[in-house]
């Protein structure tokens, strides 16, 4: 596939002549499936009818318990909610059967409670239902997710927890839309598929690591030969076409206001695609008429998204999902909620991913044979490579040393993939630090990246000038 990237680098940590097999994945079965129906809900007594008679759930797994119909619910409300669930699986004997758990609209969505950190949503609460992790519902603050940066397969046997995800939208012709938009799993990406991300420079001086997630999930992208969109400028991206993976600042895109209304995107996203953006409370309602002042995911689902993840409250920059994972797994055939999951790091937290758990773009996945083998080899050609101060004006110190002695060059490149600078090409041994001074005084502010490479492995690092 052809590749739309404003640089074309390696990012940290891979090995440019990695190559992935595949092998293809387990029969799609959805016995390990879990509906949840509010029977105090007719909409959800709908969604979750036609989304277990489209997957040949089994009736076992249904499961209609009655609770509150509102959006937002009290701790208490919630303590019952979760009562009668591990009720009905316990004594089905389900919990030790399955692995994911999927709510409904109609269903609760978040949980008030008196301390703000113990705020959540409903779903994430849930994923440690019936486990070790129980202890920790309803307490102060988040837990570490125990599957959070897994590259291979989620099973409740082997973490303990349950990946949840929510059917939600506006309308119910909306969440059908979802629904039967995640139903085919092709053989292979589409060819004219692109993945999409959406930086916004601004948020370089006081949130860097989203926007350098993004370029690193370019690299993996592309180093499956998939087709990235890469906008490294203050635009804010709409009107995309063949979209099957964003990342994006929604609302927060310093120039979202002026190209569109609420942030929304106004993308064209193929059959299961999926997406977030760097949006607290983005899936605070899924209610019309929309009360806004922050963009909500709700949209994204209305214009054709097949899964995004978004938040209920406040959850701080640190639980927004990493990019690199969240597109890397999925891109390997990996399940949408195993894809979510793997990429966020919390849980019992504010996160709610909505969609078909078990959709999937291609129907093979990486083999493991295929990631062990990857895994075994040499991860970095370098011990470091680090520059400092970063952001910078107008010198910082870049200092690396090779794991190898051997030939090393060491260059800088600017957003467009413009080389401007050949700051090292020398002989270098293994273990010996060195350190040499990039002077951008005459380049304009903004991100380049110092490039290293020897013996035919690059590794690069990204660096902001801020005049």
């Amino acid at each position: 596939m052809k590749s739309i990237f404003m640089l074309t680098l390696v990012s940290i940590g891979l090995v440019s002549a990695a190559v992935f097999t595949h092998a293809t994945g387990p029969v799609q079965t959805y016995n390990d499936v879990v509906v949840i129906i509010n029977s105090n809900s007719p909409v959800s007594e709908e969604i979750g009818t036609y989304f277990a008679a489209q997957r040949n759930i089994p009736a076992e797994n249904i499961i209609r318990i009655s609770v509150p119909v509102t959006e937002e619910i009290t701790d208490t409300q919630f303590a019952d909610l979760r009562t009668k669930l591990e009720g009905v699986l316990t004594s089905r004997g389900l919990a030790s059967r399955i692995n994911y758990l999927v709510t409904t609209k109609g269903m609760p969505l978040k949980i008030n409670r008196t301390d703000p950190n113990a705020n959540a949503s409903v779903e994430s609460e849930l994923t440690l239902i019936l486990g070790k992790y129980a202890a920790n519902i309803g307490k102060f603050s988040r837990i570490r997710s125990p599957y959070f940066g897994i590259h291979g397969d989620f099973s409740h046997a082997a973490y303990d927890i349950f990946l949840v995800t929510r059917l939600d939208g506006y309308t119910s012709a909306d969440i059908h839309g979802l629904i039967d938009r995640a139903a085919a799993i092709p053989s292979e990406i589409q060819s004219d598929a692109k993945f999409v991300l959406d930086q916004d420079p601004a948020w370089d001086t006081t949130t860097p690591q989203l926007n350098a997630n993004l370029v690193n999930a370019s690299a993996l992208l592309m180093q499956k030969h998939l087709t990235v969109v890469l906008n490294t400028t203050p635009t804010y991206l709409t009107h995309q076409t063949g979209v099957i993976g964003y990342m994006g600042w929604g609302c927060h895109d310093h120039q979202a206001a002026a190209m569109t209304d609420h942030g929304k995107q106004d993308n064209t996203y193929l059959p299961g695609a999926i997406g977030e953006t760097y949006v607290p409370t983005s899936g605070r309602s899924f209610t019309q008429p929309m009360v806004y002042g922050q963009s909500a995911i709700a949209d994204m689902i209305a214009e054709g998204i097949t899964g995004v993840k978004g938040y209920v409250y406040e959850p701080y920059a640190g639980a927004m999902s990493d990019a690199r994972e969240l597109f890397s797994m999925y891109a390997d055939g990996y399940t949408l909620a195993e894809s979510f999951y793997s990429a966020s790091p919390y849980l019992s937290w504010m996160d709610v991913v909505v969609g078909d758990p078990k959709c999937r773009i291609v129907n093979t996945r990486a083999s493991s044979s295929s990631l062990k083998a990857a895994a075994a080899l040499p991860k970095t050609l370098v011990s470091s490579l680090t520059n400092y101060p970063n952001p910078f004006n107008p010198t910082t110190t870049i200092s690396f040393t090779l794991e190898q002695s051997g030939q090393a060059i060491l260059k800088v490149y600017n957003v467009i993939g413009q080389e401007v600078a050949t700051l090292f090409n020398g002989e270098i041994q293994a273990g010996v630090r060195q350190s040499v001074t990039f002077d951008a005084q005459k380049f304009a502010s903004g991100c380049y990246f110092s490039v290293l490479e020897s013996n035919g492995k690059r590794i690069t690092q990204r660096m902001l000038l801020s005049k």
